[in-house]
């Protein structure tokens, strides 16, 4: 029989792994701007410094990461222009600042 502490463990992992196959799903199903803007930052091509894409913090999965400046960027589309989208963009954007310097950028952005 597991312990307390062993089935939540389990339960975290299993929603860690959750986070990274859907991190893997939006990897394939990038939307125009997110291939647009890993054209400009796959292999090193901004000022030679590493980029992930769809990068998991949990709960959320930041479009791009930078782990040596601690960056996170997030293409914002039509969906955060809602009053609802507006209000999870705050919250997720309170959250990720205690973990990441966060930019957001316009999905017309240009490299």
């Amino acid at each position: 029989m597991l312990s307390r502490i062993e089935r939540i463990r389990q339960e975290i992992t299993q929603d860690r792994l959750g986070l990274i196959e859907f991190a893997r799903l939006l990897r394939q199903t990038a939307t125009d701007a997110e291939s647009l803007m890993w054209a400009c930052l796959r292999d090193r091509r901004m000022n030679g410094r590493k980029f992930r894409r769809q990068h998991p913090v949990d709960p959320y999965i930041l479009d791009f990461y930078c782990a040596r400046l601690k960056l996170g960027v997030e293409l914002d589309g039509g969906q955060h222009n809602s009053d609802e989208g507006k209000k999870r963009d705050a919250i997720r954007s309170a959250f990720l600042q205690k973990r990441a310097s966060v930019c957001c950028a316009s999905p017309t952005m240009t490299c």
